[in-house]
């Protein structure tokens, strides 16, 4: 990957935007707490909504349907937020969809996670078998899948992640390292270029990287 440079001026703008999942902007993530504020739900709603800070994805064939993840498990609405389905335990820190098959489902933790019924049953998918801390996910040109690893810590200060950005060729059943050239590893967000030619990284120290695809 080739460094862009820091982040000043316009690039400013691209970070924010590529990094809006990380920093709490995800338009649905709003919408749905909005919603949250004006009405009253019961204790395991209220549990539900506080749970699904992490990451907000949303059906692009169902504008009703959304998905929700963070550290109590994954959760799917059917009616905007109005109801919320717990369909795992496993902690969540980034979601995608396919945008040609809803039922696509790509789920990362401090592991990697592929779903074709809708995130109703989960299967781990094939890494380097390294702890990871996934930031975000997005799906490219061609079937192929990427993975932003951010470098963190456990509850018991172990480090996990921090392995820059992985790849999947089928579907992110199996992932492979495509980090070369990327001088920081800790990467916080992703985003395509509108042609589907360039990926983006971006890193926390405010630094912006790109690889050409194909």
């Amino acid at each position: 990957m080739n460094r862009l440079g820091p982040v000043r001026g316009l690039a400013c703008t691209f970070v924010l935007v590529v990094g809006v999942a990380r920093a709490g902007g995800n338009p649905a993530s709003e919408a749905l707490r909005a919603k949250a504020s004006a009405h009253t739900y019961n204790l395991e709603h209220d549990l539900a909504l506080a749970a699904f800070k992490e990451a907000v994805a949303a059906d692009p064939q169902d504008p009703d349907r959304i998905w929700l993840g963070g550290p109590d498990g994954l959760f799917r609405s059917d009616d905007q937020g109005e109801t919320i389905t717990r369909l795992s335990s496993t902690p969540v820190t980034a979601l995608a969809v396919d945008p040609h098959d809803s039922s696509h489902l790509l789920v990362g933790g401090s592991a990697l996670y592929v779903s074709h019924d809708g995130g109703t049953h989960l299967t781990a998918a094939v890494t380097s078998g390294y702890r990871l801390s996934v930031s975000a996910l997005l799906f490219g040109p061609l079937g192929t899948v990427y993975a932003a690893d951010g470098a963190a810590g456990d509850p018991a200060g172990l480090p996990l992640g921090g392995r820059g950005v992985l790849s999947s060729r089928d579907g992110g059943r199996s992932w492979q390292n495509m980090s070369a050239g990327l001088a920081n590893l800790d990467v916080a967000s992703l985003a395509l270029s509108p042609d589907g030619q360039w990926l983006y990284a971006g890193t926390i120290d405010g630094s912006i990287y790109r690889n050409r695809l194909g």
